[in-house]
């Protein structure tokens, strides 16, 4: 077996998993886990709260990541990955080719191609392709590629964990797809190595774009040369979620448009632990989910909210929740009124931060909301746990509770708090 595509089986996380059906025996695989753990374990009931309340939000994350390692680990047991790397095949007429030495994987080789009777994501057939899809470290699509179906791209590249480059992007032809018809790119480059790729050029129109788990575990350190149409991606569930490398992210710097048409912005940079600082320059008017968008990012120090000017969102439950770095959030331009929004553990784990920035009506809904219940505060805001701390605006410290009671501000005051130390 070559020696290079040893050593790239023996850093790649076990991820590749070649059809549905493995796809369905993880989620149970992980389910079974989970119930093991809850209702396997003889703990007194009595003390089952206090247990899950001392257990810190860095434990926990590695809990879960153990659990979902072990249970990947245990489905690719079934492979036996013992082929050397396929060098040439056909993905529902589609022709490519492999060169083991170079690395380099080129698709649609010799003419165009249409793409219309693919039965699993790219490179699953077997052990051999799935060696090819482990070992490539470039992929360049050489003609044209015709896809017929919107989720055809879906899993394209998950689990090409030596993959750095993928060229002409924009080769790919969307004209056999409805216009109304959502284009999936769920998974497209999950679990890929330091990748660098560019959409400027792919026609994609005014599609709406499924961008579920896209760069998910990805190794990509930066975004700014990939041009991503920010503006029909509609859908960013964990999006770049767990990428350890990701240091920064600055979506204005990006936008050849100034509206981000996404609804659902769940855990999309969930568990990216390297992440420091965010700088949302953009309107994101129809965004509704924002729930651990930003959990168990241990480094991130800053979050600037600019432009947002959200009004539709309605949750954002542990939006930063074990970010214990935390330092400064603004949310001048995202207003935290509407009374169906839930914000449960929003800053739980973040007795750091320093300073934010809100209007007032946003500071008394969200201290509203930690007190419902006495006894269980929902850490809506941060330093809940010390009803001492005091934050300075104005000229003036005060405690949460004493700004909030202030009925000289109006609720369209915008401050920026800043906690004494």
């Amino acid at each position: 077996m070559d020696s290079d595509l040893r050593r790239a089986r023996s850093h790649c996380r076990p991820l590749l998993i070649s059809t549905r059906m493995r796809r369905a025996k993880l989620v149970l695989g992980i389910a079974a886990l989970i119930i093991a753990m809850v209702f396997g374990a003889m703990v007194p009931s009595g003390f089952a709260t206090a247990y899950e309340t001392e257990l810190s939000s860095t434990n926990q994350y590695q809990l879960e990541q153990h659990h979902t390692t072990a249970a990947l680990a245990a489905l690719d047991a079934e492979q036996t990955h013992n082929d050397g790397p396929a060098t040439e095949g056909n993905w529902g007429g589609v022709d490519w080719t492999y060169n083991t030495r170079s690395k380099v994987l080129s698709i649609a080789p010799k003419k165009d191609a249409t793409l219309v009777d693919n039965d699993g994501p790219f490179l699953t057939a077997d052990d051999a392709e799935l060696a090819t899809k482990m070992d490539m470290r470039t992929v360049r699509f050489m003609h044209k590629v015709t896809i017929t179906d919107a989720s055809q791209l879906a899993y394209m590249f998950e689990g090409a964990c030596s993959l750095n480059v993928v060229e002409n992007l924009w080769r790919i032809q969307l004209s056999e797809i409805s216009a109304t018809q959502p284009l999936d790119l769920t998974s497209m480059f999950a679990y890929t190595a330091e990748l660098h790729t560019d959409f400027a050029r792919w026609k994609i129109g005014n599609r709406r774009i499924i961008a579920r788990e896209m760069f998910r575990g990805s190794h990509a350190n930066t975004f700014e040369y990939f041009h991503l149409p920010w503006g029909n991606i509609e859908d960013a569930y964990y999006m770049f979620a767990e990428m350890p490398n990701l240091l920064y992210i600055d979506f204005d710097s990006q936008l050849s448009e100034s509206n981000f048409g996404v609804r659902n912005a769940e855990g999309m940079f969930y568990g990216c632990t390297a992440l420091e600082q965010v700088i949302w320059n953009m309107s994101a008017s129809n965004m509704i989910n924002m729930n651990e968008m930003f959990k168990y990012c241990f480094s991130l120090l800053s979050v600037d909210f600019l432009s947002t000017q959200g009004s539709q969102q309605q949750s954002m439950t542990g939006m930063f929740e074990g970010c214990h770095h935390l330092q400064e959030v603004n949310f001048q331009d995202l207003p935290i009124t509407p009374a169906s929004m839930q914000v449960g553990s929003m800053f739980l784990d973040d007795n750091d931060v320093r300073a934010m920035t809100m209007s007032i009506a946003t500071l008394r809904y969200l201290y509203d909301q930690n007190y419902h219940n006495p006894y269980d505060p929902s850490w809506a805001l941060p330093c809940m746990d010390n009803a001492e701390s005091l934050w300075t605006a104005k000229g003036q410290s005060r405690s949460w509770k004493q700004w909030m009671e202030d009925t000289a501000l109006e609720d369209t005051e915008i401050l920026t708090f800043t906690r004494v130390l």
